[in-house]
């Protein structure tokens, strides 16, 4: 009878700890941001099948469509480029730093040889059966013909240009545990340059150009091929805004500088297309007079920071990343913001860490509380 009465106690604890346990491990998965590695279909290849008359250093690629992966073991993409003639293997670079976009993309180490047709066979993989609700195809095989040609070169028309511009800043007093979603409670003196960048013309245009737009304290980054370069020295700030793809024109973009006495604070221009050709410009320094000047009209101008009436309408266009070109002083169009990438925040940017921690540990306690309450009902 004892037994009787104490294997039900047992039964409902064990499920009480094991419920607890899943809740914390599942509240821990959120709060970092980690997400399984996808299910992957193939949906197109560009250039499509059958097209002629493309340039010998074309790249390739590939839109995938990403599904859900609650196992944990996601997909693998592979391509393979071969003379269609003799299925000579072609050596490439796969390029898949756009995969969280659905898009991948291969380059030839060489150029390919004249007036030839290529076979392009893309496959995706798994270790597991891919579930039911997965449509699509697990491969794709293509082919296109080659032109004598080689893509025109990448030019830069115009120049770097900035403007230092004295604003405001948000002040975050809450951010989502995974560093997005942030309240704004107020707005902070700020100095922002407003950066224009050349235009970008030639080069293999099919699929756009990317750039990088990178503003550093004194001296300009360097490039050596596409990316966002390096400096040759430890550089206390570097700040960057990433764009890509988009259409060849000019862009005004801003970038908060932060207080540092007596530091010139230089920009520089870096940009390619997919096929990897690529072009910086000449890069800027402004003095390091300039920019006191300019902090000092900043302090003379600033009030004290007031929270925002609407949760961050003063301030939204930092959130934007985006410039019309009229507050720059500037005719050169306007248009979406790209994504934006730093490698170090400006100062006062970015959540409060502890608000973060905060509320990633706040979710468990509730989720603890309900099932000892639900445990004492069954009792």
């Amino acid at each position: 009878m004892g037994l009787a009465v104490v294997a039900p106690k047992m039964m409902r604890s064990a499920c009480f700890l094991v419920a607890l346990v899943l809740c914390l491990i599942a509240e821990r998965a959120h709060a970092c941001g980690v997400e399984a590695p996808p299910y992957i279909t193939v949906e197109s290849v560009s250039p499509p099948e059958g097209a002629t008359g493309i340039v010998r250093d074309a790249a390739i690629q590939i839109r995938l469509r990403r599904w859900r992966n609650d196992s944990g073991h996601g997909s693998t993409v592979s391509v393979k480029v071969s003379r269609q003639s003799d299925g000579l293997m072609i050596e490439g670079r796969l390029d898949q730093s756009a995969l969280h976009l659905g898009v991948t993309r291969w380059q030839p180490l060489q150029p390919l040889a004249a007036n030839t047709t290529y076979r392009v066979a893309v496959e995706a993989t798994q270790a597991l059966p891919l579930p039911s609700y997965i449509t699509g195809l697990q491969s794709l095989v293509t082919s296109f013909t080659t032109s004598a040609e080689l893509a025109p070169a990448l030019e830069l028309i115009g120049k770097l240009d900035v403007n230092l511009v004295p604003s405001t800043a948000p002040v975050h007093n809450y951010c989502h545990p995974c560093g997005y979603d942030c309240r704004i409670s107020g707005v902070r003196p700020a100095l922002y340059a407003y950066l224009s960048g050349p235009t970008v013309r030639g080069g293999f245009d099919w699929f756009g150009y990317s750039s990088w737009l990178v503003l550093s304290d004194h001296e300009p980054v360097t490039f050596n091929g596409p990316g966002s370069g390096t400096t040759a020295s430890a550089s206390s700030f570097t700040n960057g805004i990433f764009a890509g793809p988009y259409l060849p024109r000019s862009e005004v973009l801003k970038l908060e500088i932060p207080r540092a006495a007596h530091t010139p604070f230089c920009v520089a221009f870096n940009a390619w297309d997919a096929a990897g050709h690529w072009q910086s410009a000449q890069p800027l320094c402004i003095p390091p007079a300039e920019i006191e000047a300019a902090f000092a009209k900043l302090d003379a101008s600033s009030e004290a920071p007031k929270p925002a009436a609407d949760g961050g309408s003063e301030v939204a266009e930092e959130d934007a990343g985006l410039v019309h070109a009229a507050d720059a002083g500037s005719e050169r169009d306007s248009y979406a913001a790209p994504k934006r990438a730093s490698t170090r925040r400006a100062a006062g940017g970015g959540c409060n860490v502890s608000d973060r921690n905060g509320f990633a540990l706040g979710w468990p306690v509730i989720a603890m509380l309900m099932l000892i309450r639900l445990r004492r009902r069954m009792r």
